[in-house]
C-alpha cells in the first residue's frame, strides 16, 4: 500500500492496527481487539480448569501466542506472512478443541 502512494523507503504498513482502523474503521478495530483479547481470556481461564500438565501446556501456550500477537501488531501487519496466520489459527483450534472437550467431559459427569 506504501508503494502506491509513492512513499519512500516503504514496502509494507509498520502498524496493524492503525491499518485495520483505517480499512474497517473504529468498530471494527476494536472487534479485532476483543476478539484477541477473548481468545487470551478464554486459554487462561481454560488453562486452570485441565488436569493434564500437557493441556495445560497447550494453553499456556495459546496465551503466550496472543500475546506475541498483540505486541507485533503494533510493529508489523503480520497478517501479511501466511504462516503466521496459519499458524494463530490453527492454535485458535487447538483452543475450541480443547473447549470441546471440557464441556463433553462435564456433560458426561451429570
Amino acid at each position: 500500500m506504501p508503494q502506491r502512494h509513492h512513499i519512500p523507503f516503504s514496502t509494507w504498513v509498520d502498524n496493524h492496527y492503525l491499518k485495520m482502523g483505517a480499512e474497517i474503521g473504529l468498530l471494527g478495530l476494536i472487534a479485532f481487539i476483543v476478539l484477541l483479547f477473548m481468545v487470551f481470556f478464554y486459554a487462561y481461564r481454560l488453562s486452570k480448569k485441565v488436569e493434564r500438565d500437557r493441556d495445560q501446556a497447550y494453553l499456556i501456550g495459546i496465551c503466550g501466542v496472543v500475546i506475541v500477537m498483540f505486541i507485533q501488531n503494533v510493529t508489523a501487519s503480520i497478517w501479511e506472512a501466511l504462516t503466521v496466520a496459519v499458524f494463530f489459527y490453527a492454535f485458535i483450534g487447538l483452543l475450541f478443541a480443547q473447549l470441546w472437550k471440557q464441556q463433553r467431559k462435564g456433560s458426561k459427569q451429570t
